[in-house]
């Protein structure tokens, strides 16, 4: 009995340090910029636009967005800045419907009140 328990206190131990570092991992890295701004350097592949444009919109510095369907995926923010002055964040949703955009502007207008 006394071997059983030990075995399953190992285990148990094994498993919480285990998930423990896979979530410490990902905070670290932040896949999707819930927590904080990428990190320099780190090849993030940004390709989930779902997942990520929220993360961007509360945790990136900007003044003015780029929001839209797959039309302005395209556009180089980098001319916002030059043209107008404008620190832009694109925010774009590949076949965006106006309930997605809708939701984003929230984040925005919610993250731009802190």
């Amino acid at each position: 009995m006394n071997k059983i328990r030990n075995w399953l206190l190992v285990f148990v131990s094994l498993s919480i340090l285990g998930l423990g570092s896979l979530a410490a991992l990902t905070w670290v890295v932040d896949p999707f910029f819930q927590y904080h701004k990428p990190l320099e350097k780190f090849p993030y592949l940004v390709d989930n636009q779902m997942n990520m444009n929220p993360g961007l919109a509360k945790n990136m510095d900007y003044d003015s967005i780029l929001l839209g369907s797959s039309m302005t995926v395209s556009f180089n923010t980098d001319w916002f800045y030059e043209y107008m002055g404008l620190e832009t964040q694109k925010l774009s949703y590949n076949g965006a419907f106006p309930r997605d955009q809708s939701n984003i502007m929230d984040i925005v207008f919610r993250g731009k009140g802190r």
